[in-house]
Order: C-alpha cells, then structure tokens, then sequence
C-alpha cells in the first residue's frame, strides 16, 4: 500500500518510512500542487497595458477613454498607468465580432 492511501486510511497512524520514500511522497506531493497552482494560474485574469488593448480592439486610447467614461470598460488605474483586465478587452471583442 503506497504511504499517501495509509495517511488517507488512517490520518493519525504514526509512519516510520525511509527517506526513499519520503522523498517520493514529497515530490507526489509537489506535482499535484504544481498542476493546481497551473490550473489556477489559467484561469486567473491578467492586466494589460491601454496600448495593447487599444491594439487588441483597433481604437485609439481616447475611444478607450470614452468606453470607460461610458461604462461599456472598467479601467484599473495603478499610479498613474491605466491598464484594462483581458477578460474584459476579449469580452468586448466578442461582442464586435
């Protein structure tokens, strides 16, 4: 029986395991957190700069402005850069083509 299905079975069961083993559990361990956290990472949304996403929806950054002003955008201002969520540039681009 391999060492993860006992700690499933048996949580408080007191292991004495070799460093072989050890080891492989821990690296089990790190892929499965690893594929997670890469999961994770692909589904999370990413800020993007006002030039690019004027160059993603072929407008200028007034037009960009003015959508925002009107609600149709939200900005995300970080200083004084305005930056724009992807999720919400590909939204509208779906909504245009």
């Amino acid at each position: 029986m391999a060492i993860k299905e006992i700690i499933k079975a048996q949580p408080n069961l007191q292991l004495v395991i070799n460093a072989a083993d050890l080891r492989e559990l821990f690296c089990e361990w790190m892929n499965e957190y690893m594929s997670a956290k890469a999961t994770e990472v692909k589904k999370e949304d990413v800020l993007i700069t006002a030039d690019e996403a004027a160059a993603q929806l072929h407008v200028t950054k007034t037009t960009l402005w003015r959508w925002g002003k009107a609600g149709m955008i939200k900005p995300v201002k970080i200083g004084k850069a305005v930056q724009y969520w992807q999720s919400s540039i590909d939204e509208l681009k779906q909504k245009e083509g």
